[in-house]
């Protein structure tokens, strides 16, 4: 984070002063929407859509789903 001279930390605080929610959070939120579109819309099972959104573990994809 040198190149943007501050701290991981500072950019994680101020992430989450505007959006309310922190980076985690913020990524799984993003990937559950992307799920229940793809659910919705799409004939892709459900380990295809695991993949697609970054769960490579089918397991923990529906524990976290």
């Amino acid at each position: 984070m040198k190149h943007f001279f501050t701290s991981i930390s500072s950019i994680s605080r101020k992430f989450k002063d505007y959006t309310g929610t922190s980076i985690n959070n913020y990524i799984i939120m993003t990937r559950i929407q992307k799920s229940k579109y793809l659910l919705l819309f799409s004939d892709k099972n459900i380990h295809q859509i695991a993949n697609e959104v970054g769960y490579y573990n089918p397991s923990h994809f529906s524990r976290i789903f």
